[in-house]
């Protein structure tokens, strides 16, 4: 379910310079003294232009005489450059920022990705659809992603707000505490590309919204799982398989981190998590459970073979001397990186199959 008071006070305003109702409503703004004013649009053309043609950048008087050329065509008749392009009204900082359209902004800001990942492979990666429900390691892996180039269509899930413990191992400041991480999450992507599309699940996905998470609006590619409810994980992943929508989840242990990935897309006879816990009877887990009975079967899902000596002693400790399940930044930011090359991999239709991957540091680094 979408929380609309939520999204409509983060999304941005997309003020378009070519619609005469957006520029009235651009200089009613403007003539605010309250609202904060950024412009780098001239910086952002001058790169542009040294994207499109970079032989320029060691003839400094060629580039004046060609960026010279460009404005004068790309102001054109409009008043000035201050009417080029799009402005994006930001009501929950009151501020306008002005910016590229879409199409010039998403090229322009992936630019360094280039030859790593061609122009052809960017039009696919932007238009696939990731859901991730939990966002701890999720936030990590959403921003990822967004940095990346990789997805204009987002669903995050998780009923949580942020607490000053979670600052180990997610991107907020001190001023970030006691908001929803949905929210959170939303502002930081808006932050970074206003013309991503979001839809926010300030709840616990259960059985009477897990359908509307899959498939409302837009139907998902892919779902990362990096979130605790044992007995949604299995409804999940039941649903995903029957819509053949593969499942990546992420689990940070210690220092290291395991990817799972089940390929529901290609691999209809594959088994849910892998057949590691097929003689659970889903349906009777309670819907609370204990971190005591939530720790029991994910040591099973994980393998006490995979979970090293300190990590298994801390879990022995939460509730006496631990007050939480003991995690680390770093482990969080490793699998998030792991599983956009993951979605980068299968999107592309490189060879990637249903089974699991383990970034175990220790081992590399005691090589």
């Amino acid at each position: 379910m979408l929380s609309k008071n939520s999204l409509l006070a983060i999304e941005p305003r997309i003020l378009c310079m070519n619609t005469p109702e957006h520029v009235r409503e651009f200089e009613v703004l403007l003539k605010d003294d309250s609202v904060r004013v950024f412009d780098q649009y001239e910086k952002m053309l001058k790169e542009y232009i040294l994207m499109d043609k970079p032989t320029l950048i060691n003839n400094k008087y060629l580039f004046e005489t060609e960026y010279k050329k460009f404005i004068v065509n790309h102001i054109s008749n409009k008043k000035n450059i201050m009417y080029c392009g799009n402005w994006i009204y930001y009501k929950w900082k009151n501020t306008l920022v002005h910016c590229l359209e879409d199409k010039y902004y998403y090229v322009l800001r992936t630019t360094r990705n280039n030859n790593l990942v061609t122009r052809d492979e960017h039009k696919i990666l932007k238009n696939i659809n990731v859901g991730v429900i939990g966002l701890s390691v999720g936030q990590s892996t959403v921003i990822t992603l967004v940095i990346s180039g990789i997805s204009r269509y987002l669903k995050l899930a998780d009923p949580d707000t942020i607490d000053a413990s979670n600052l180990n191992r997610i991107h907020a400041g001190i001023d970030a505490i006691g908001q929803r991480k949905t929210d959170y999450l939303a502002k930081i992507i808006y932050d970074i590309d206003p013309y991503t599309k979001i839809k926010l699940f300030p709840e616990c996905i259960k059985e009477n919204n897990i359908n509307d998470f899959l498939l409302g609006g837009e139907r998902l590619d892919f779902v990362i799982d990096t979130f605790d409810d044992i007995k949604m994980k299995f409804t999940l992943r039941i649903n995903a398989k029957k819509n053949k929508i593969p499942v990546l989840m992420c689990t940070d242990i210690g220092d290291s981190a395991i990817i799972d990935v089940e390929r529901y897309d290609i691999d209809q006879g594959s088994s849910i998590f892998n057949g590691r816990v097929s003689n659970i009877d889903v349906e009777k887990l309670p819907d609370k459970m204990s971190y005591e009975e939530i720790a029991k079967i994910a040591s099973v899902i994980i393998g006490q073979e995979n979970i090293s000596k300190r990590m298994y002693e801390s879990i022995k400790l939460v509730g006496n001397e631990l007050s939480g399940h003991p995690q680390l930044g770093l482990a969080s930011f490793l699998g998030a990186s792991a599983i956009v090359y993951a979605i980068k991999k299968i999107a592309l239709g490189n060879k990637l199959n249903t089974g699991r991957y383990h970034i175990n540091l220790d081992e590399i680094f005691n090589q």
